[in-house]
């Protein structure tokens, strides 16, 4: 699953709330939707600006984590 990391980018960059949704030109709940991950989808645009706003690589805006994958039941390991 990949997650935005915005939170700890803002929070490291000392910027506040306002500050970024006047540079992303958004409201106040599409911006906490992203910081909160609970968007489903954002654009290039939005990457792009988000990239040049605070001058960081795309890992550090993005984390990568590993779906975790439903252990095997001991009935399916005596198949």
């Amino acid at each position: 699953m990949v997650y935005l990391n915005l939170k700890e980018v803002l929070k490291k960059s000392g910027k506040s709330k306002y500050w970024l949704v006047r540079k992303l030109d958004t409201n106040y709940t599409a911006l906490n939707k992203m910081l909160e991950n609970e968007t489903s989808s954002i654009s290039f645009a939005t990457i792009d600006k988000l990239l040049k706003l605070f001058d960081c690589p795309i890992e550090e805006l993005f984390v990568v984590e590993q779906d975790k994958q439903p252990e095997e039941t001991e009935s399916n390991s005596s198949l």
